[in-house]
């Protein structure tokens, strides 16, 4: 690979590895406190790159954040690949969930951000919804593959998502010890467990 391309796959990545950065920032200070100083110093990218990238204003490289993790949070690039190796709806969804929980383990960061962010007015509130949208027409298209003659309960299928969307909340806040207790000790049986347990919410109708 020449140098230059090179670098350029490196700096992506970095990059990349900075949205993450930025958005568990917002954790600990509010997105309006945070500058492009401050941004610089935590992710060691020069203010000079994050201006090239993300323009002058720095919510901009805030909106992009919230946005690009969210999205690999969903697992939202992977939607095809799961329904080539899922037999059913059901099978489907209880896999998509333990990955989301798996996840939370190494970024309890996510959902968190999500339930703060979700109901913002502003542009980092909107890009959050647009993730959002996003995944519920995702779900919607799983649907159709599993059920091409059965139409889908969009409601349901809200209220669905608005509860694994509390429980991962939860799974994080008691990972990342905030509940006022230490951090679980064997997450990933955790996980499993819970997701075996709201089996019930998930399957379909028979």
């Amino acid at each position: 690979m020449p140098q230059k391309k090179a670098e350029a796959v490196a700096r992506k990545v970095t990059i990349e590895e900075a949205l993450v950065q930025v958005v568990k920032l917002f954790l600990v200070h509010p997105p309006y406190k945070l500058t492009y100083s401050k941004i610089s110093r935590v992710t060691k990218i020069p203010r000079s790159t994050l201006y090239y990238y993300f323009g002058s204003k720095v919510e901009s490289l805030l909106t992009e954040a919230v946005r690009h993790s969210l999205k690999l949070f969903l697992h939202l690039d992977s939607l095809d690949d799961a329904l080539k190796k899922n037999r059913s709806w059901d099978e489907f969804q209880e896999n998509r969930l333990l990955q989301a929980m798996q996840q939370v383990q190494g970024s309890p960061w996510a959902p968190r951000v999500y339930m703060l962010f979700r109901d913002d007015p502003g542009a980092i509130g909107k890009a959050a919804r647009e993730v959002e949208t996003t995944y519920l027409k995702q779900m919607a298209k799983a649907w159709k593959y599993y059920h091409p003659r059965e139409p889908m309960n969009e409601d349901l299928e809200i209220v669905a998502n608005a509860l694994k969307m509390g429980l991962l909340w939860g799974l994080s806040v008691q990972l990342s010890g905030l509940a006022g207790k230490k951090p679980l000790a064997h997450p990933e049986a955790i996980s499993r467990q819970l997701t075996s347990l709201i089996k019930l919410v998930l399957r379909s109708p028979s």
